[in-house]
C-alpha cells in the first residue's frame, strides 16, 4: 500500500509540475485565461449533475 501511494505521488507531482511549466511558459496569457474558463464550466456541470442525481435517489 505505501508503494502504491509512493507512486502515486510522484507520478501526480510530476504531471502538476509538467502543467506548471506548460502553462508559464508555452501559454498565452489569454488563452490560460480561456482553459481556465473552460474548466470551471465542466467542473460546474459536474456538479450540477451530481446534486441532481442525489436528489433523484433521494425520491
Amino acid at each position: 500500500m505505501a508503494v502504491l501511494l509512493a507512486v502515486w505521488m510522484v507520478m501526480d507531482y510530476s504531471i502538476l509540475t509538467a502543467y506548471a511549466v506548460a502553462f508559464s511558459r508555452f501559454i498565452t496569457p489569454r488563452l490560460a485565461a480561456l482553459i481556465n474558463k473552460l474548466s470551471a464550466v465542466v467542473l460546474m456541470l459536474l456538479a450540477v449533475y451530481a446534486f441532481y442525481k442525489a436528489m433523484t435517489q433521494l425520491v
